[in-house]
């Protein structure tokens, strides 16, 4: 197993030294050399700036309650990459990773020699979810990368369902620094014909949405916030949709939206045949878990992890942190260099007795010291932390509550550590 573990790492520590392309050439090249797996299952396609990996989750709850077997295609990884690809929740095994690589990488190379680039890792693994879903799985949700048109995801010719979560600013440099540019770039993953659901959207987002809605004759399920009504916030989240009641362990009012949409798509699906009851709904949204999302690893004292990593994320954050961390509480927090610190970045900061900053495993990740400074700029006095382990018995010790949010490339090696300290302390004291 580990002699198999190490020849994945080897092959995708190679593949990333490759760098990447945004492009959909060297994917469908790719993907035509396999037989075209994507086009063998029923795919729902899901894009946007936030809530793309909730949404999903509660649309896979909803579905596998009906006992139908749900592959998920999501990224980035919290910890291995085997949990990108999953069914019904199980990852794909590294056996499974190894047989489908060696078939992908004699693809590769037949490409290279007739003149294409060497697919991207994320095209890879892309390429790696649709053949271990053919045949395996019922429906598969596909979460795009980054952007849409261009993302390696957006190869399926035909799709059931195409999801918009709430668009914001992220990924300027690579999908547009205006809304209406990023807007634009998440609808290209847009099918003739194919049923879309959105979120309730900014003014300048829907309009662009709807126009590309209508250019290719797709009808456009747009959900509006006066059909979403927030009952109950804390440790349980009670909303309604349509005048339906729904409860849900993922907290933020935040995500009474992600599941709204899943609701949707699940009630679209049924119109198309899927046998979808509406206790199938109820179950499906009240069963979801979604690590990295407004997570309460332990709740003496209160030990929250949160991958919030953007403008729309963080004040989505804000608004959920004050309904349970009300004072006295710690933060731990660490940003990728191109992110700005937003009036609810600082919020939460000023409203902690302390700051713990990070550095996450990123190559564009703002360091621990330098975080440090950029917070003094604003004001806000912090306390760098380089080593996680040294990090993580610090968190452990704490007695106060303490939130750690960030880049997901910070939350994925701290959340993980601490659940494996936290699931350890617990045998021991059994």
């Amino acid at each position: 197993m580990k002699e198999t573990r190490s020849k994945i790492d080897q092959y995708f520590k190679k593949n990333d030294a490759l760098g990447w392309d945004l492009g959909l050439r060297s994917i469908l090249e790719l993907l035509r050399r396999l037989g075209d797996p994507q086009n063998q299952i029923p795919v729902v396609h899901v894009a946007g700036t936030n809530g793309k990996g909730s949404t999903l989750a509660f649309l896979s709850s909803i579905m596998e309650t009906t006992g139908m077997r749900i592959g998920r295609f999501t990224s980035p990884a919290l910890g291995d990459r085997n949990e990108m690809i999953a069914i019904n929740g199980v990852e794909i095994s590294d056996s499974e990773m190894e047989r489908g690589l060696e078939m992908i990488e004699n693809a590769c190379e037949q490409m290279v020699t007739c003149g294409f680039r060497h697919p991207t890792s994320f095209e890879v693994m892309t390429a790696l979810a649709f053949l271990h879903f053919d045949g395996q799985a019922d429906l598969a949700l596909i979460e795009t990368g980054m952007g849409g048109r261009l993302d390696a995801t957006n190869v399926v010719a035909k799709p059931k369902i195409c999801i918009i979560t709430p668009i914001g600013m992220d990924h300027e440099a690579f999908l547009g620094d205006r809304l209406e540019q990023i807007a634009a770039e998440k609808a290209g993953i847009f099918r003739s014909f194919v049923p879309i659901v959105s979120a309730p959207q900014d003014g300048q987002a829907e309009a662009v949405l709807k126009e590309k809605a209508e250019s290719v004759q797709a009808p456009l399920h747009q959900l509006a916030l006066s059909e979403i009504s927030i009952l109950e916030e804390g440790q349980i989240l009670r909303f309604t949709y349509q005048g339906k009641e729904y409860r849900t362990g993922m907290l933020g009012r935040h995500q009474a939206i992600n599941a709204a949409v899943a609701i949707e798509s699940a009630k679209i699906l049924r119109e198309m045949g899927w046998a979808v009851r509406e206790e199938d709904l109820v179950y499906g949204i009240s069963n979801t878990k979604w690590s990295g999302r407004f997570e309460i690893l332990r709740d003496k004292p209160l030990l929250v992890i949160d991958g919030a990593h953007n403008a729309q994320g963080i004040q989505a954050l804000n608004h959920a942190r004050k309904q349970i961390f009300k004072s006295d509480y710690r933060v731990v927090v660490g940003v990728l260099g191109e992110k700005e610190l937003g009036t609810d970045f600082v919020e939460i900061l000023q409203d902690a007795k302390a700051i713990w900053t990070a550095t996450p495993d990123n190559p564009r990740a703002l360091s621990a010291s330098e975080l440090t400074v950029r917070l003094l700029e604003q004001g806000i006095e912090s306390e760098a932390k380089g080593n996680l382990e040294a990090l993580i018995d610090l968190i452990l010790r704490e007695p106060s509550p303490c939130l750690i949010f960030g880049s997901l490339y910070l939350i994925g090696p701290v959340g993980n550590a601490l659940k494996r300290r936290l699931k350890d302390d617990s045998c021991s004291d059994c």
